[in-house]
């Protein structure tokens, strides 16, 4: 039942609990992330394709998260490159 009364309520930032301190990834760490992230599905990814039978539903699965690993690695890396130095601008 609406009486026509609002109520206010304060909007606090997510925190992490640990810390306490509000969760606000700087480029650095979502570049640290990216690579690591990538980095140990890429390596899990390479073990399912090590020892699944080739063809079978786990060696496709391991080889579709090897792609997904390898492109959050590169994904990573390249979000700390300069544009000017891949095309050669100075």
């Amino acid at each position: 039942m609406d009486d026509g009364t609002a109520v206010e309520m304060e909007v606090r930032p997510r925190t992490n609990g640990f810390l306490g301190r509000a969760i606000e990834r700087t480029p650095m760490e979502r570049f640290v992330g990216a690579i690591v992230t990538g980095g140990i599905v890429l390596v899990g990814a390479l073990w399912l394709l090590e020892f699944a039978a080739r063809g079978s539903t786990v060696w496709v699965l391991g080889a579709g998260l090897a792609l997904l690993g390898l492109g959050a690695v590169l994904a990573g890396i390249g979000s700390e490159l300069e544009t000017e130095a891949l095309v050669g601008r100075e």
